[in-house]
């Protein structure tokens, strides 16, 4: 007998049972197919979703965005001299006296002295919280005895 005759056979190359097995093939290809269409469409209703609930530059109350007549947004001419302005009455705001609200008695007054006076009377304190009360059971030991 001949060395090679005691081992068996081994085919080199190729996995051949999945080439008898086309239908399992079209199948795993079609749901993969199946799989990415629908990643596309649920995505392009999100966006869609996302995109409608934008809020538009008129609907945010922050922006002080002007629009000329034709509703083009203006380009402001000077924006460092109106970030100068508007820093200006802020600290106006917090450096000096004024009202708030004048019928109601309301006033404002300079954060320096807001600061010294919270500093004088101190924070208001919340009510402190009822103390745990200790536990009337006794922890059993266990022992090896």
């Amino acid at each position: 007998m001949h060395e090679h005759d005691s081992e068996p056979h081994v085919d080199q190359g190729y996995e051949k049972d999945d080439l008898y097995r086309p239908k399992s093939a079209f199948i795993f290809s079609f749901g993969i197919l199946a799989g990415t269409a629908l990643f596309i469409v649920l995505m392009i209703g999100v966006n869609r979703f996302v995109l409608n609930r934008r809020p538009t530059l008129e609907s945010t109350p922050w922006t002080q965005t002007k629009f000329d007549p034709t509703g083009q947004a203006v380009v402001e001419a000077a924006p460092t001299e109106n970030f100068k302005k508007h820093f200006e009455q802020e600290q106006e705001m917090l450096t000096t006296y004024g009202w708030v609200d004048k019928e109601k008695g309301v006033v404002r007054i300079p954060i320096q002295k807001a600061m010294e006076i919270a500093a004088q009377r101190g924070l208001p304190l919340s009510k402190p919280a009822a103390e745990p009360q200790p536990s009337t059971d006794t922890p059993k030991q266990e022992g090896n005895g």
